[in-house]
């Protein structure tokens, strides 16, 4: 009772095509406004996470080389022949009439590609929320912010995914 979500998750292996992020916010959009609306909530917290994946023959190496210091991942050191790694950014920080807390998680890990197969693959998870109940007690969002929100927050995931991966 003190959580909506608004999921869409596509298949990592299917061919078909996936709805962008621009697309499932303004759905989010109009969905959680419409929401808010009809029932009287208080909204306190918005949120909105993407996960993106990307099949990569080299893709521990891209990413301990990409991230990490030569000198970390010769032999002797604490990421050589690492099988696994992930790398966890947290910010705090304005951003329009929002106060964000953005998360990004990179890792390297296998992916199901088929019924008994993998491939190596770097998986990106963002989560653009705003402050905790904690943090902001008293933040009671408008019908008019939350349009907002998911009307501008797919350009700054991008932002953000441009400073990780330049490419």
């Amino acid at each position: 009772l003190v959580r909506t979500d608004l999921f869409y998750m596509a298949d990592p292996a299917s061919a078909e095509e996936r709805i962008s992020e621009e697309k499932f916010s303004s759905v989010a959009s109009v969905f959680f406004a419409e929401y808010q609306k009809k029932l009287a909530l208080r909204v306190q917290r918005l949120a909105f996470v993407t996960e993106r994946s990307c099949i990569l023959n080299n893709a521990l190496s891209y990413v301990l080389e990409r991230f990490c210091n030569k000198s970390q991942v010769s032999k002797n050191r604490p990421f050589y022949n690492a099988n696994r790694f992930e790398i966890h950014s947290l910010k705090k920080y304005p951003w329009r009439d929002f106060n964000i807390n953005s998360w990004v998680r990179i890792k390297f890990l296998p992916i199901k590609t088929g019924d008994d197969e993998t491939a190596p693959a770097i998986l990106v998870h963002n989560d653009l929320n705003t402050l905790s109940q904690n943090e902001a007690q008293d933040e009671n969002f408008s019908n008019g912010q939350i349009v907002t929100y998911f009307n501008e927050i797919p350009a700054e995931l991008r932002d953000i995914l441009k400073l990780y991966f330049e490419e």
